[in-house]
């Protein structure tokens, strides 16, 4: 558990440091940025599990992703802003291996959230 607390403290300064021309607060737009990017992995394995089982979904399990990312969405508040976390996250410069190894577990990570709502999108669109 400490080290997916890590990599997201990790992925949570590269996303700070990249909204350094945000007009909102730069550690909102992070979390924002970061929230975006986890709905739309769990939304789009969600979907594509659901799609590869052949699953009917009833109302309630529709829903069910919308709930895990509002989930996240209340721990990511309470861990970086309910905390002041960032501040420290800030300061402290978090780093896996060296800062360019970092960079690319980020802009990887955003990439593979981009690319699960392209299947998204390709999985509402054949039903």
């Amino acid at each position: 558990m400490k080290k997916i607390l890590k990599i997201l403290d990790v992925i949570y300064y590269n996303l700070y440091t990249f909204a350094y021309n945000s007009p909102r607060p730069r550690e909102i737009t992070a979390i924002g940025t970061l929230l975006l990017c986890i709905a739309f992995i769990v939304f789009g394995l969600y979907y594509s599990v659901c799609e590869l089982f052949d699953v009917e979904l009833i109302f309630f399990m529709s829903y069910l992703p919308l709930l895990v990312v509002l989930t996240i969405f209340i721990l990511l508040i309470y861990r970086y802003i309910r905390r002041d976390k960032y501040k420290y996250i800030i300061l402290k410069k978090p780093i896996i291996r060296s800062e360019r190894f970092s960079k690319i577990i980020t802009i990887a990570f955003v990439v593979f959230s981009v690319m699960m709502f392209l299947v998204l999108l390709l999985i509402i669109e054949i039903s």
